[in-house]
């Protein structure tokens, strides 16, 4: 079975917007946090490949995590993914998903685009239901030259 395989069923839509009152995170250890981002968990019933494709007006960026994700070290937990720009506004992600295996998935900008905002949707496709809820975090860090502080619900 190839990629090209995975039944294209929707099983989650979200749509939503990054504003200047969304969450911030950056693409690098606990520096100034300049990119707006939307989190939500991922759980599915049955282990097998699945497809999130995101759509906005503005230039997108989708990451997966496996079990948590931390904005101000942002390279933790990252999952091996395929993932490719179908354009500037459009983003696919395909991965692997495990059953009892919590994953999230970040709706972010691309890291050339640092404050931009829009709307956008994120449609995920696989061969069972995909739960995704949209989450929230506390977190606080320290650096040595710079501190970040993320207080979102």
């Amino acid at each position: 079975m190839s990629l090209d395989d995975i039944p294209k069923i929707i099983q989650s839509n979200y749509s939503s917007e990054l504003t200047n009152n969304s969450r911030k995170h950056n693409h690098l250890n606990c520096q100034l946090l300049d990119y707006y981002y939307e989190a939500f968990q991922i759980n599915v019933n049955i282990s097998d490949y699945y497809i999130f494709i995101s759509n906005s007006n503005f230039h997108a960026h989708v990451y997966l995590f496996k079990h948590k994700f931390d904005p101000i070290n942002p390279k933790q937990n990252l999952y091996t993914l395929k993932h490719s720009f179908l354009n500037n506004n459009e983003f696919k992600v395909t991965a692997y998903l495990e059953f009892d295996i919590t994953y999230v998935l970040i709706m972010t900008t691309s890291p050339n685009y640092k404050n931009e905002q829009g709307l956008f949707t994120i449609i995920g496709y696989g061969s069972d239901k995909i739960d995704m809820k949209h989450i929230g975090s506390y977190i606080f860090g320290f650096s040595s030259t710079k501190y970040c502080i993320v207080v979102s619900f």
